[in-house]
Parts: C-alpha cells; structure tokens; sequence
C-alpha cells in the first residue's frame, strides 16, 4: 500500500490534486477500502459489479509521518 500512495503523490504533483478515485469489488469495499476511508460515490455496483469509490487523501501528510 505504501508503494502505491508514493506514485499516487508523484501523478498528484503532476496534476495537482489530493483526490483518489477508483473502482473495486463489492467485497474489496468491505474488507479494505472502507477501512481506508474511501467513500462510495454510488450506493449500488455497476453493470459490471463495481463501485465507484473515492477519497481525499493529503500525500504530503501521510508521507511525512
């Protein structure tokens, strides 16, 4: 997780932003994402069985620490 918010800070500096947003399983929500804080941007999956998620993570902080 650690190697992936590192390149997701590198694309932020590009792009100048502290949002994250991704698509995953119903069950990754449930095991990992929503202890990590991302919030479901739609209450139901996709056609495809997915949910939109997003956070605001601040790479700066957590990279920090």
């Amino acid at each position: 997780m650690h190697e992936c918010y590192l390149q997701l800070r590198e694309v932020s500096k590009a792009v100048g932003g502290e949002h994250v947003i991704l698509e995953c399983r119903e069950c990754m929500y449930d095991n990992f994402y929503s202890r990590q804080g991302f919030k479901k941007l739609n209450e139901n999956v996709d056609k495809n069985g997915l949910y939109t998620l997003y956070n605001r993570i601040k790479f700066k902080d957590l990279l920090e620490s």
